[in-house]
């Protein structure tokens, strides 16, 4: 190599140097205002549907049984966790944080494990981009399902990518293990189990091709067939060894048919047309939403331009796009498009806008793309950390309502007494929960009994209520009020009228507060 050669290889050379700095210093920025962050989080107060899952876990610690004791629409999986939670941690609002934070570093962790192969540099920030995003919601996300999820979903990515034979049987045990815990949590999460293998199959040497590649791949599938039923059958044994297997069933078939019904605005929708063109129509919106889309598809390209000659990389371009794509096309199916549905696609989006990273011809353009990217993320986001750092704001639930509701409480429950809420996320259980109240009957909420309110299922729900609140007689009954959880449309009603007169008959009217009124039991009807 002559000198003129050597002085341009070394300018190359330079360059890329100086671009690998660039992209470090960036890193390492990003990565210090997400524990600056984290940190921040730690003083976070639990709201949204958090408390309301935690209360169940707290139920299961009490030895109550799901679908047998008390009535709720989500599966076990999700009790699980929320009981190891409460187990482990207990129920305060570190406990959730530190839950939150240590859930969050472990998908980042496996996701970083899992990509370091492809390039260290677009592993580091898949972690740091995904926990910036998840951050930047605050409280709405934190442990919600979608977000519970996303740990197998990272070990099944792991056991895909990591791996030089990724068809071995046992890295197919792993992803339907995987996949089979996800099934426990949200079963629709589960479309994303057939873009496993296809991202697999596209993707393989071909030295694997013919005969031996269509028996690798069917043994394969075999074993994640396994794996995914594992999970499946611990279930049904805890449900029937329980006696919870017959109440599940009946929630399956009676009450999922009508909760599939209510829209995200809840609102019943009537009829198959009607529910189609309002997921029609509301999918179009949330596709204009999605920030991470245009980045996301511009680092698919680059990293399928780069998978040419790297089948690894090829694969996960295939395995992240399938996933979003599974991700979207769940959500259109359960068609209430509420932010956090969103989490496993913003996760897959997120990693693809790092494969602009990639060392490729572009990487100069592709750099100055990223970091307009990840600013667009992170700007938005700086006045409520500098306000955290400044001013150490707390900001309280509900406007105050669950401190108000539990110091009420905190200072008149008793032994052996029971609270009753009429409510769904308003605070309620929120409250209960920090100071360890009881329920007085199997329901924890209350918005079940005023959607299909003409249906069999519906009237016999309302009069399973009556008759445990006459039995229970519980001390307090907490009713919030709430324009944003009104159900409309055909065959609701925010009337129960039965209640209402054991209300005016048994209890009266304590505290009333901004969204809330508290009854507390009449003394001559509790000494009877």
């Amino acid at each position: 190599m002559g000198t003129l050669g050597r002085r341009n290889m070394g300018r190359r050379n330079g360059k890329l140097k100086m671009k690998n700095r660039w992209i470090d210093a960036f890193l390492w920025a990003m990565a210090g205002m997400v524990l600056l962050v984290g940190g921040l989080s730690l003083r976070w107060r639990m709201d949204f549907d958090t408390p309301l899952l935690l209360y169940l876990g707290r139920l299961i610690s009490w030895g109550e049984v799901p679908y047998r004791d008390f009535f709720d629409v989500n599966l076990p999986g999700t009790y699980l966790i929320n009981y190891l939670v409460v187990r482990f941690l207990g129920t305060g609002d570190l406990a959730v944080r530190i839950a939150d934070l240590g859930m969050l570093t472990a998908v980042c962790g496996i996701t970083v494990a899992a990509l370091r192969r492809l390039e260290k540099r677009v592993a580091a920030a898949a972690g740091i981009v995904f926990a910036l995003l998840y951050l930047s919601y605050g409280t709405l996300f934190t442990l919600q399902r979608d977000f519970l999820l996303l740990l197998p979903l990272a070990t099944a990515i792991y056991c895909l990518l990591v791996p030089e034979k990724w068809f071995r049987p046992g890295w197919g045990l792993g992803v339907g293990l995987c996949f089979g815990f996800i099934a426990v949590i949200k079963p629709q999460a589960c479309l994303a189990l057939p873009v496993f293998g296809l991202a697999g199959v596209l993707s393989r040497e071909p030295e694997t091709a013919g005969n031996r590649k269509q028996r690798d791949v069917g043994v394969w599938v075999l074993a994640a067939a396994t794996g995914f039923m594992l999970p499946l059958a611990a279930v049904w044994v805890y449900l029937r060894a329980t006696g919870a297997l017959q109440p599940f069933l009946d929630i399956l078939n009676g009450y999922w048919p009508l909760f599939a019904d209510l829209s995200g605005e809840q609102r019943v929708l009537a009829g198959l047309e009607s529910r189609l063109m309002y997921r029609i129509h509301r999918f179009e919106e949330e596709l204009g939403k999605l920030l991470l889309l245009l980045p996301a598809l511009y680092g698919a390209w680059i990293g399928w331009e780069v998978g040419r000659e790297r089948p690894r990389v090829r694969r996960a371009v295939i395995l992240f796009l399938g996933l979003a794509a599974a991700n979207a096309l769940s959500v259109f199916m359960v068609g209430r498009f509420w932010a956090y549905h969103w989490i496993p696609c913003w996760f897959s989006l997120s990693v693809l806008s790092t494969f602009s990273l990639l060392p490729h011809t572009f990487r100069g353009r592709s750099l100055l793309i990223f970091l307009i990217f990840v600013a667009q993320l992170a700007l938005p986001f700086l006045p409520r950390v500098y306000g955290d750092l400044r001013f150490g704001h707390v900001i309280a639930p509900k406007n105050g309502r669950v401190d108000e509701i539990a110091a009420f409480l905190k200072e008149r429950l008793g032994p052996g007494d029971t609270v009753q809420p009429l409510d769904w996320t308003e605070g309620s259980l929120n409250a209960m929960l920090s100071v360890d109240a009881r329920l007085a009957t199997s329901f924890a909420y209350t918005y079940q009994f005023h959607h299909h309110v003409s249906t069999p299922y519906v009237r016999a729900l309302r009069d399973r209520f009556i008759e445990e609140l006459n039995v229970a007689q519980p001390r307090f009954v907490i009713e919030t009020h709430s324009i944003w959880w009104i159900l409309r449309g055909p065959d609701t009603s925010s009337e129960f009228p039965r209640l209402r007169s054991l209300l005016n008959e048994r209890y009266q009217p304590t505290l009333q507060g901004e969204g809330f009124t508290i009854h507390v039991l009449r003394e001559e009807v509790a000494s009877d």
